[in-house]
């Protein structure tokens, strides 16, 4: 596979067959390319790092600091913790099934129209949204700034590219990648 080093922006092929096979391009990972005589290989340690956190990874790793290295992977597979307004942690486990956040109210169908309708305008309404506001994973600029930015173009195109497609029959919904590279007038798929 052809990688990019985010320091010095030189690609080069890289002879690995685990890894390569799940990869998608813009993924983002942190790991170790060395030379093999005919290409590079990976060796050690890879995981893989969210769009937008590659800046602080690449600064723990200048630090040189093993254990501190070792807690920031230990970190990606501790699950998320919830903090209310007053800054306490929220156990979900504790609170009340009829207190719990969304039993607040009627079961929403999604097989009715007007629902579909109304979570449409608002999706399309939240993607335009995105586009306006500024993004800690861009460095605090648009995404609109990012596409018209060619030092930040690809950051943008990696990010977009990490969000899940989501299968509206499960009634879930989220940011959808193809709608905002069309409002961002990027390429339907990332180059890399």
């Amino acid at each position: 596979m052809k990688v990019r080093d985010l320091r010095t922006g030189e690609v080069f092929d890289v002879r690995e067959r685990t890894f390569s096979a799940a990869a998608t391009p813009g993924t983002l990972i942190c790991g170790r390319a060395v030379p093999n005589g005919e290409s590079h290989q990976l060796i050690g340690g890879l995981f893989g790092v969210a769009p937008g956190t590659e800046g602080a990874l690449l600064q723990l790793l200048d630090e040189g600091n093993g254990l501190a290295l070792l807690a920031y992977v230990a970190d990606l597979h501790r699950p998320p913790v919830i903090i209310g307004p007053d800054g306490q942690v929220i156990d979900l486990d504790d609170l009340d099934p009829g207190n719990r956040p969304g039993n607040s109210g009627p079961a929403l169908s999604a097989d009715d129209p007007e629902i579909c309708e109304a979570m449409q305008e608002f999706l399309e309404r939240h993607e335009q949204q995105w586009c306006e506001e500024q993004v800690p994973a861009l460095g605090g600029v648009t995404p609109i700034q990012a596409a018209a930015d060619p030092t930040r173009r690809d950051a943008l195109i990696r990010l977009i590219a990490s969000f899940p497609t989501i299968d509206p029959s499960t009634g879930a919904f989220g940011l959808r990648p193809d709608r905002l590279r069309s409002l961002l007038d990027l390429p339907p798929s990332p180059p890399f």
